[in-house]
C-alpha cells in the first residue's frame, strides 16, 4: 500500500497550529490513533532493554507495511503505548490486529523468555483518538488478569 504524502498544511489560510495532514488523492486527513497493548498476564516481557528496543522497531516496521506510521512508541515492562498516524481507508481494528500479531513471531524467535511465555499480548486493547491519561492506561491494565 503506498504511503501518503505528509504535508504541514495543504489548505490555504490555515493556522500554524493545524495538524499535519496526510493527502491521498482527493482526501486530506489527520487521523491519529493511540493504542495501548498489554502483555498476557501482565508479564514484564519488555523489562529487558533489548526486547523493548526490538518491539519498538518491529512496531514501526509493521505500521509501515500497513500504510501507517508510528509517531511515538512508549514501551514499558508489560505495556506498549503506540501513537499511529493512519489513512482513512484502514479500520482501527485492522491496524491494531496487524501490529499485535506481527510482533509475536519475531519476538518469540529472538527472546527465549517470551517464547516460553506463550502469547505476547492479550486480545483486549485500549484505543483512543486523543492522548490517553496515565490513569486511564493504568486502570485498563488492571483489568487484565495476572493469572
Amino acid at each position: 500500500m503506498p504511503t501518503s504524502a505528509h504535508t504541514r498544511s495543504p489548505f490555504e489560510g490555515t493556522s500554524a497550529d493545524s495538524p499535519p495532514y496526510d493527502s491521498d488523492g482527493p482526501i486530506a486527513t489527520s487521523i491519529v490513533y493511540y493504542v495501548l497493548l498489554v502483555t498476557k498476564r501482565r508479564r514484564p516481557h519488555f523489562a529487558d532493554p533489548a526486547a523493548r528496543d526490538r518491539a519498538e522497531v518491529l512496531l514501526g516496521e509493521l505500521a509501515e507495511t500497513l500504510g501507517c506510521r508510528v509517531t511515538s512508541c512508549e514501551i514499558k515492562p508489560s505495556t506498549a503505548l503506540i501513537q499511529v498516524r493512519a489513512p482513512s481507508t484502514i479500520a482501527p481494528h485492522m491496524i491494531v490486529r496487524g501490529l499485535r500479531r506481527g510482533v509475536v513471531a519475531p519476538l518469540k524467535a529472538e527472546f527465549e523468555a517470551i517464547r516460553r511465555a506463550g502469547s505476547v499480548f492479550v486480545r483486549p486493547y485500549l484505543l483512543a483518538t486523543v492522548p490517553m491519561p496515565d490513569g486511564d492506561c493504568e486502570a485498563f491494565e488492571r483489568r487484565i488478569p495476572t493469572r
